[in-house]
């Protein structure tokens, strides 16, 4: 008999983006073959644990009129970065409903379900990063193959792997 693993009881909840840059002046939609992704290299609530490669994300605040704007915030508190909505990039599947970026593992430091939703947004033009110093040790612009490779969790390669998975397929 299968074994089946029982998904965590959610007492925790992230929303962040997955952020895109072009990698040159094109009128061609965003590829895997003409964009980056940015990573960053996440500080750990408690310092002897070691930091991680991740996606920019955080917790709703009161005032954030949407789980997207709560998303658009944390990439911009984490890195500077400006992101809008009409900047996040909607993806069907072949029912024509949309597809969720959905990762859910157990944290390891609180010992609590972690849900956290990503959009795929599009970083416009030649923006500078700047770190939130408290929270972001590092980031980088990497290429899709990098990407894989550099991020910790493997929680987060199946978000860029589904990510991959719907640039290349146009969806």
């Amino acid at each position: 008999m299968a074994s089946t693993t029982t998904p965590p009881i959610i007492g925790d909840r992230s929303y962040g983006i997955i952020p895109l840059r072009l990698t040159s002046t094109t009128t061609s939609p965003p590829s895997t073959t003409n964009t980056q992704i940015l990573l960053i290299h996440q500080k750990t609530i408690i310092p002897s644990n070691p930091y991680f490669w991740t996606f920019p994300k955080g917790h709703k605040e009161e005032g954030d009129a949407s789980l997207q704007h709560t998303a658009i915030r944390e990439v911009f508190e984490e890195t500077g970065l400006r992101v809008g909505v009409d900047d996040l990039m909607v993806f069907k599947n072949r029912d024509g409903e949309e597809v969720e970026f959905r990762e859910v593992y157990t944290n390891p430091i609180r010992k609590v379900g972690k849900e956290v939703r990503y959009w795929v947004g599009v970083v416009k033009g030649e923006q500078e990063v700047v770190l939130q110093e408290i929270e972001v040790d590092s980031a980088k612009w990497v290429g899709w193959d990098e990407a894989e490779k550099t991020i910790t969790f493997e929680e987060g390669r199946a978000m860029l792997r589904r990510a991959r998975a719907c640039l290349e397929a146009g969806s």
